[in-house]
């Protein structure tokens, strides 16, 4: 990591590490376990794979969980 991350908070989106992290759209859609890369963020895990770009991010969120690989697969799941 090239700086220290606030884990586990909502903080606004102005730019992105490169590690897995919880999107909130401006709509307010929130997309869990994602990967950024190349201003977009892509899901990490579940059966609809996601793929935004980041204009359309408004808040960012790292999780421990993500880093313990504490994930069970299908995060997204309704």
């Amino acid at each position: 990591m090239s700086r220290n991350l606030t884990y586990d908070e909502w903080i606004p989106f102005t730019q992105y590490e490169k590690n897995e992290c919880d999107i909130k759209l401006k709509d307010g859609t929130i997309i869990k376990h994602t990967y950024p890369n190349a201003g977009y963020f892509n899901g990490c895990c579940g059966k609809q794979r996601y793929y935004i770009h980041e204009n359309e991010v408004a808040e960012i969120m790292y999780r421990k969980y993500y880093v313990n690989d504490l994930c069970n697969g299908d995060c997204n799941k309704k």
